[in-house]
């Protein structure tokens, strides 16, 4: 699933994947001109840590 969010001031591009109990997780987030990444391959860049499944409530 890959989303754009456009405002004003920044493009942004991101991507999810799905597990079998319907949970998300982000796997990549980066700005479109830029091309500057803060979450990679499912991990923030700033910290190394994986992304968190996100669950609906």
């Amino acid at each position: 699933m890959t989303f754009v969010s456009v405002s004003p001031s920044v493009t942004r591009i991101f991507a999810f994947v799905k597990d079998g109990k319907g949970r998300k997780r982000a796997i990549y987030n980066r700005d479109l001109i830029s091309n500057k990444y803060v979450i990679k391959n499912g991990k923030f860049l700033h910290n190394g840590k994986l992304t968190k499944w996100q669950n609906r409530c």
